[in-house]
């Protein structure tokens, strides 16, 4: 009997250490992040970087923050002919700035072993910034005209969110995460989203972990590679 205690015993805590060396929650990392605008006019894509950090304060809640700097840039050529019978021939290059900042909370209820559900809030913000620059050359009569121009704009959104994430360790190295959720983007042309993610994680060692996420607002989507430390 007591050896039976004693195996049962030493499965549990084998059990409870498979899921605490794959779910890391303290953390901080870096990598790749893109963010990805969904419109009526067009989808437009921004590359840069991503910063997020984690901590668990005790047994069952967790701070965390991200971070996405993101860019985009391209140039426009043109030609016309004025109704004066002036020829206008002219180069555009605008440079687009996209970043978002998240705050979160979350409780965890780990369900068994191998399983945690995360219940998730955050806010946040996306700026948009906006850089236009340009030269027009004018020929009438053959006689030249040039014009240089700048101009730029700004926009943010404030965001609210409400996340369930289910997590599952498949070992002590690898483990992946799905969830569903609510995102309130104020200002926005709809303001109400439903979101999604998928991510997984590998353990390289225990100090640090490879990380992907993508994560899909209907109107936005993230995307991010990171290497994290793990503290």
């Amino acid at each position: 009997m007591k050896q039976s205690l004693l195996a049962l015993s030493i499965a549990l805590l084998s059990g409870n250490a498979i899921a605490n060396d794959a779910f890391n929650f303290d953390y901080v990392g870096a990598g790749y992040g893109k963010i990805k605008i969904d419109d009526s006019y067009s989808d437009e894509s921004f590359n840069g970087f991503a910063i997020e950090t984690s901590k668990k304060i005790n047994d069952s809640w967790v701070i965390s923050a991200q971070y996405l700097n993101t860019s985009r840039d391209y140039t426009k050529q043109y030609y016309y002919h004025r109704y004066t019978g002036a020829e206008v021939t002219g180069k555009t290059n605008v440079d687009l700035d996209v970043e978002q900042f998240n705050l979160g909370a979350a409780y965890l209820i780990e369900l068994d072993e191998s399983s945690v559900l995360e219940l998730a809030a955050h806010i946040g913000r996306l700026n948009l910034e906006s850089t236009t620059m340009g030269e027009e050359l004018e020929v009438l009569d053959n006689v030249e005209s040039v014009t240089s121009y700048t101009y730029g704009g700004k926009a943010h959104n404030s965001t609210y969110g409400l996340n369930v994430n289910y997590h599952y360790a498949f070992s002590d190295s690898f483990s992946a995460e799905a969830g569903i959720g609510y995102e309130r983007i104020n200002d926005a042309e709809q303001e109400n989203e439903f979101v999604y993610q998928l991510g997984l994680n590998y353990n390289i060692t225990p100090d640090f972990t490879i990380s992907a996420l993508y994560r899909n607002v209907d109107v936005y989507q993230n995307h991010q590679v990171t290497l994290r430390y793990n503290f």
